[in-house]
């Protein structure tokens, strides 16, 4: 982590299949993320955040990385769509998706983590659709952090029944419609944003 490295990142590191943490960020890495990086099935760490990737979307490939719990992209100009196969990673417990330009819609997939503490997709004008409402089925979510994208819609009333929930943070999207009550009131909320919406 932040070694002033620079290029591309090797194919060949691909090969590595016993390293269980990789932590690559707050380099100048740039190009794509290549996909062989899903042949890292030992992986329980992936950081690639804060680098000069451009393009090539988020590899479909990192969906292999199964014993994966904490994989962070953020801050990264991948572009693209949000793969499903990435909510194949059922061991995932912090998902860093922050300032990426990401397109198209949260995948209602999401709801297969369901061991997910920290959820941050934040920042990512182009994500629009609704907030899914099986996120309830991510019943140790502990941080919902989705600020700052174009998500229309109402507040789904089921996120009340994340009990766990600590910090929500749904501001400056396009939401609109009440704010659901159960939602205030859960016990452990301790910050709740929602401005820059119209509710």
């Amino acid at each position: 982590a932040a070694r002033e490295l620079t290029g591309i990142i090797p194919r060949a590191l691909g090969s590595l299949q016993k390293l269980t943490y990789l932590n690559l960020s707050g380099n100048h890495l740039h190009g794509t993320i290549p996909s062989d990086l899903g042949n890292l099935t030992s992986l329980i760490e992936l950081d690639l955040s804060s680098n000069a990737f451009i393009g090539g979307g988020i590899p479909k490939e990192l969906g292999n990385l199964v014993r994966l719990r904490r994989l962070n992209l953020s801050n990264n100009a991948l572009g693209g769509c949000i793969p499903v196969e990435l909510f194949q990673l059922e061991n995932l417990e912090t998902l860093f998706l922050v300032c990426m330009g990401l397109s198209g819609e949260i995948p209602s997939e999401l709801s297969r983590l369901t061991k997910l503490k920290e959820l941050h997709i934040s920042c990512n004008r182009g994500l629009r659709g609704v907030i899914p409402q099986d996120l309830r089925k991510c019943a140790f979510l502990e941080v919902l952090c989705l600020s700052g994208n174009s998500l229309t819609g109402c507040i789904p009333r089921q996120l009340s029944l994340l009990e766990k929930l600590k910090v929500c943070d749904l501001s400056m999207n396009r939401l609109v419609g009440e704010v659901p009550v159960e939602l205030v009131q859960l016990p452990l909320l301790q910050e709740l944003k929602l401005g820059g919406n119209s509710l």
